[in-house]
């Protein structure tokens, strides 16, 4: 099944930062416009996607077919990532995203039918903003939230030596000369040259 439409919106939220939205059509409302099709589909949730660090909304296209036939499937860009801006004295906090998953949140229609789906980070902002409005949510599917045990909250580590991860991340390469580049670039390497290519050509 291949997605049928896709509108582009913008939302705002907090520290003047504006969203890019990505709400998917539903195939059967272009297939079916029987009352009872219509009526069924009103008692669908709908599906939000929330993208983990690196990825922007688009990158669940594969998932969206899937699942676009009788939900209504919303993802969208975190702050920094994607088409969504970034002001530049905005000091990186896990808030923020919480702000975002929120805003996104309250900006649609049926509020209280929304399955949100999150991957780490974008997964994390999700718990986040079910802890300050749970009434928003119908249900949460999380896989990898980034969230510790409370004894380790507040460790530090002995050395004090900076994370290797985010050593390695300041050593990608951030600049290619064409979109067909990157593509190539990232889907020769793992764990990425495992990914559904729509999603990184998304």
């Amino acid at each position: 099944m291949a997605i049928i439409s896709l509108i582009t919106e913008h939302i705002a939220s907090t520290d003047s930062i504006e969203l890019s939205v990505y709400k998917y059509g539903r195939a059967n409302d272009f297939e079916d416009k029987s009352q009872a099709s219509a009526s069924q589909q009103r008692l669908n949730p709908a599906v939000m996607l929330s993208h983990a660090t690196g990825f922007h909304g688009r990158c669940f296209n594969p998932v969206v077919e899937s699942l676009n036939t009788d939900y209504e499937c919303i993802s969208f860009d975190f702050r920094g990532y994607g088409d969504s801006n970034l002001v530049n004295d905005w000091p990186v906090a896990w808030q923020g995203y919480c702000d975002d998953a929120l805003a996104i949140t309250k900006s649609l229609q049926n509020k209280n039918q929304i399955i949100a789906v999150g991957h780490s980070m974008g997964a994390t902002a999700l718990v986040m903003a079910a802890l300050i409005e749970p009434e928003l949510y119908k249900a949460l599917i999380l896989y990898e939230p980034i969230i510790f045990p409370e004894s380790m909250r507040n460790a530090q580590t002995a050395s004090q030596k900076p994370s290797p991860l985010a050593e390695g991340a300041r050593r990608r390469r951030t600049t290619f000369a064409s979109r067909d580049e990157a593509f190539a670039n990232y889907s020769s390497k793992p764990p990425m040259n495992v990914f559904d290519e729509k999603s990184l050509r998304a």
